[in-house]
Formats: structure tokens, C-alpha cells, sequence
């Protein structure tokens, strides 16, 4: 290409050109063959692309490993949120499909990723990894990042000795447009997505997306198939240049079948011939998969980050969330036998085959507010404060297989068994936990900012429960845990850095686990040390 250079000299080679005359044509032709044996000159220039969209640079004082868009927009679209950093060094990531259906798990430095904290905008979603995809559609992550064994002090979460994965949505474009994928694969896998960009609206300073999603695959081991609907929509509206304030809600609805895995014996059986196992596709069977399904389940997630800048030294963030989760999973177990009726009256078969129900609904809400104030330019104080409240409810009703094979809506009494006048549970139990916790951080730079040192403190008060309502048992604790921590970290130059971070952290015992024979469990308090070097 070529250089600004060669195009200043062809300017000043086109003003020196002499005025026509009867020897003009001489002198045009002297001047061309001038013009033509300028040397010419060639730009070439280069630039980090960060490693793909997987190694941004990062000055944090402690470690932290960053997926952009640019490396998401080289995977399938179909993947969830744990198939982009399945490559990132400190996770070990297991996903159970290829069609980003049923999620995953995590390992890391011999924990699970039940003491990991998941966030989508900076807010709580409402299950674990294994239901991360249900909020967010992959297309519609700006980032996600991932502190191993840390988190930030204004951040909603106490279980996070494994660190922090939080996921950025995607920001409302200014121009209007959109963007469609298709995917399809083996097992009738297929997926369809679509975004829509309003761009900016007139002059209010909004802009928005919505998009839609549709995916369906069969099982890849047994029969059975798995459907998802799943909707994103997102409104910003820029304050000034510093301030925003950015809406993202979702919706998904799934249903997808229960994988059977073989044990030794049976998958030694099937190989030589002389037995089957799996999920059956005959509907008068026991093992037909319509009888062995999750779902469908619904969910909804909601935040509403808002960031103002009040003043040139004092700046407010809020962060409320809301998540609702609502559906079942159906498993046939066996006869009904006897002492069971209809909602009607009628007596139920002893032989009926009979399919027990995990009904469960999960409300979620909370809300994280921060003011930050600079108290000059080489030091900053943060306090703030967050309230959290989650409630899971829980049945185990019982009902007859429906005539076509599949399991009915939990819901639907014509096929429900009652028991003494009242309906058939194999479970019917609540639990719940909340939490208030108060944080203060003031974070000091030196020497031109190369030195960075914060100290903070955080202060949280819990309290969860367990009733059962079959056997009318009900537990309850109440936990005040202090959490300090302290990180410095200093900068030599562009490329290397050096850091210590520390600071404490508790796991409650998850309330959804208890059960009727079990005691309440103390908390588990976490110390974590970590020293680094960044090249």
C-alpha cells in the first residue's frame, strides 16, 4: 500500500510541471518518465491481537483470565458459556453434549464448582454451572472472566475459594442492523439464532437488541431428544460519558431427556449380544424416555446495572437482580400398589405404573449498591453494601403414566394419586438462605501508579433454613463471618508485574441439599494466599 510519503510527492511533482508550449510535449514526457522512477514506498505495520481473544492483558493484583468476543466468534455458536474457557489454564471444564443443552461441570486446584460464584453483569444467576446457558445465548457475550480462587469485595458472592466466573453481556450496538447463525450436526442437532439492533433511538441516548433462539438435538446415547426456546433482550441508555444504566433480561424454556448410562455388566452385554440397556423408545416400556425427562423448564433471569457519576470525585453503582426458576423431572417408579385414588374417587390399580415427579420452583432476588470516592488522585475509597435472597421449593408428587407413554405436567389431576384425601408426595420440602453483608475497600497508588496497595474489609450476616413439610421438621442457623483481605501489587514496566493478594472467604452448606435425617453443618472458612508474576 502505499505511504502518505509518495503521495506528498506526487503532489509536488504535479506543481512543478512546466506550461504548455510548442515544446510541451517534450517536457510532459520528460516530467512522466520523473514521476514514474520515484521510488515507491511501502507501510507495513503490526499489533498484539491479544492471543486471539484469550489473552488480554491485565494489571489486576491478582490473577485473572479473560474470554473476548473475538475468540468466541471462532467457537460454535451452540457452546455454553463453560465451552469458552474450557482452554483457560487453572479450570478443568466437563460439558455432558455437544449442543450446548444440559451444561457441565468444573474442577480446579481440587475443588468443585460448587465453590465457584457465577455471575452474568455482575449479579447472582440463580443455579450452578450446570444451568449457566439457560441466561444468557453464547452470541450475546461480550466476555467472561474468570478470577481463580478470588473475588472483588463488591461482588454478591462468599462461596468463591474456586474464584469468580462473571459473564458480560453483550452492549446494544449504535447502529441499527443485526446478526443470524445456523448450526446443524449429528444426532438431528440443529440450532437457529437471530439479533435484532435498534441502534440509537432518536436522541434519548437508547439503544437495544432482542434475539431469539431455537435448538433441538437428539440424545446422543439412548433414545430420547432435547428442545430449547431461549430469548435475550437488552436496553442501555447513556448519562453524559461516564454514566449508564443497562438492562438485560432472558427467558428459556427447555425440556431435554434423561441420559441412561450403562453400567459395565450392560454395556458388556449389549456389545457381545445378549442383553439392551438405554432409554427405550417403545411407550408401553417401563424405560421409555417419555417417561424419563426434565422439563420443561422455565427460567428468567433480570438485572439492571446503573452506574452515575454524581460528582467529578463520587460515583454510585447498583446492581438488583431477579431470577425465577420453575420446572420437573419425571423417572417411572414402578407399581403405584395399593391405598392410592384418584382425584375423583376411583381406586388407583396396584399394577399401574406410576411416575415420581421433582418439582421445583427457585426465586432469586437481591441487589449490590456501591459509592466509590475519590479522595484524591492517588487514593480511592469504596463502600457499599449488598442484600441477597434465594427460596427453593421442592415436592416429590406422585402420578400414573399417561396413555400415550409420556409423563403428564405434575400439575394435571386427572392422572394425579391422592392418599387419604389428600395428594401423594415422596417429598414436599422448603429451604431457603439470606444474607446482608457490608464492605468498605481503600485502595492507595504510588509512584506514578506503579505501586498499587488495597485494603478491605467485609462483614456478612446469614441466616438459611430447611423445613420439611411430610415429616414437619425445621432447621435453622444464623452466621456472622468477618472477611478481611489485602492485595498490593507493583508494576516495573509494560510487561511485567509482580503481586500478593490475600483475604478470606465461607461457604454456607447449601440448603437445596439437606434433607430430613440430616444436621445442619457448620460453615466452611476459607484463607486464601496467592503470589504472581505477570510477563
Amino acid at each position: 500500500m502505499k505511504g502518505a510519503n509518495e503521495t506528498t510527492k506526487g503532489r509536488h511533482a504535479a506543481a512543478a510541471r512546466p506550461p504548455a508550449s510548442s515544446s510541451g510535449t517534450a517536457a510532459r514526457g520528460a516530467h512522466a518518465v520523473q514521476a514514474t522512477s520515484a521510488p515507491e514506498i511501502l507501510q507495513v505495520s503490526s499489533g498484539r491481537s491479544g492471543g486471539g481473544g484469550m489473552m488480554r492483558q491485565e494489571r489486576a493484583s491478582h490473577s485473572i483470565q479473560t474470554v473476548t468476543r473475538q475468540f468466541m466468534d471462532m467457537r460454535s455458536p451452540a457452546g455454553t458459556p463453560l465451552d469458552m474457557v474450557k482452554n483457560l489454564p487453572s479450570l478443568n471444564v466437563s460439558t455432558q453434549d455437544t449442543s450446548g443443552m444440559t451444561g457441565g461441570s468444573i474442577e480446579s486446584r481440587s475443588l468443585n464448582d460448587g465453590d465457584m460464584a457465577l455471575l452474568v453483569d455482575g449479579a447472582v444467576v440463580t443455579s450452578g454451572t450446570e444451568y449457566l446457558q439457560e441466561d444468557i445465548d453464547t452470541e450475546n457475550m461480550d466476555r467472561i472472566e474468570v478470577t481463580p480462587g478470588t473475588s472483588a469485595i463488591d461482588q454478591p458472592v462468599t462461596s468463591a475459594a474456586l474464584g469468580v466466573m462473571n459473564v458480560m453481556t453483550h452492549t446494544p450496538s449504535h447502529k441499527f442492523g443485526g446478526l443470524t447463525d445456523f448450526s446443524y450436526g449429528t444426532n438431528d442437532m440443529s440450532r437457529q439464532f437471530i439479533r435484532l439492533e435498534s441502534g440509537d433511538i432518536g436522541k434519548t441516548g437508547l439503544r437495544s437488541f432482542f434475539s431469539f433462539s431455537h435448538t433441538h438435538a437428539d440424545n446422543w446415547i439412548g433414545a430420547g431428544a432435547s428442545d430449547k426456546k431461549h430469548i435475550d433482550f437488552g436496553v442501555q441508555k447513556d448519562i453524559g460519558t461516564d454514566s449508564y444504566i443497562k438492562f438485560f433480561l432472558s427467558w428459556n424454556q427447555e425440556r431435554y431427556g434423561i441420559y441412561n448410562y450403562p453400567t459395565a455388566d450392560q454395556f458388556y452385554a449389549k456389545k457381545h449380544g445378549t442383553g439392551t440397556w438405554g432409554a427405550s423408545s417403545d411407550p408401553h416400556s417401563p424405560n421409555f424416555w417419555g417417561n424419563h425427562q426434565e422439563g420443561p423448564w422455565n427460567e428468567v433471569f433480570m438485572t439492571l446495572p446503573v452506574h452515575l457519576r454524581l460528582t467529578d470525585q463520587l460515583h454510585f453503582d447498583l446492581v438488583p437482580y431477579f431470577a425465577y426458576g420453575r420446572g420437573w423431572s419425571s423417572s417411572v417408579s414402578g407399581e403405584a400398589g395399593s391405598g392410592l385414588t384418584y382425584a375423583n374417587g376411583s381406586a388407583v390399580s396396584p399394577s399401574q405404573l406410576s411416575v415420581n415427579y421433582f418439582d421445583q420452583r427457585t426465586p432469586t432476588t437481591g441487589a449490590t449498591i456501591k459509592l466509590t470516592y475519590d479522595i484524591s488522585r492517588h487514593n480511592q475509597m469504596t463502600f457499599g453494601y449488598w442484600y441477597g435472597y434465594t427460596q427453593s421449593r421442592q415436592w416429590g408428587p406422585n402420578s400414573a403414566v399417561n396413555q400415550n407413554g409420556f409423563s403428564n405436567d405434575p400439575d394435571n389431576l386427572s392422572t394425579a394419586y391422592f392418599q387419604s384425601g389428600q395428594r401423594d408426595y415422596s417429598a414436599n420440602q422448603q429451604t431457603g438462605d439470606q444474607i446482608h453483608a457490608l464492605f468498605i475497600q481503600d485502595t492507595a497508588k504510588y509512584f506514578q501508579d506503579r505501586l498499587v496497595v488495597s485494603a478491605g474489609f467485609k462483614f456478612a450476616m446469614m441466616n438459611y433454613w430447611f423445613d420439611n413439610y411430610l415429616t414437619h421438621q425445621t432447621m435453622g442457623s444464623n452466621s456472622v463471618v468477618p472477611l478481611p483481605r489485602f492485595s498490593t501489587s507493583y508494576t516495573f514496566n509494560r510487561h511485567h508485574q509482580v503481586y500478593v493478594n490475600a483475604q478470606g472467604d465461607f461457604r454456607a452448606p447449601d440448603p437445596s441439599n439437606l434433607t430430613e435425617n440430616t444436621a445442619l453443618p457448620r460453615n466452611q472458612y476459607t484463607i486464601k494466599e496467592e503470589l504472581g508474576v505477570s510477563l
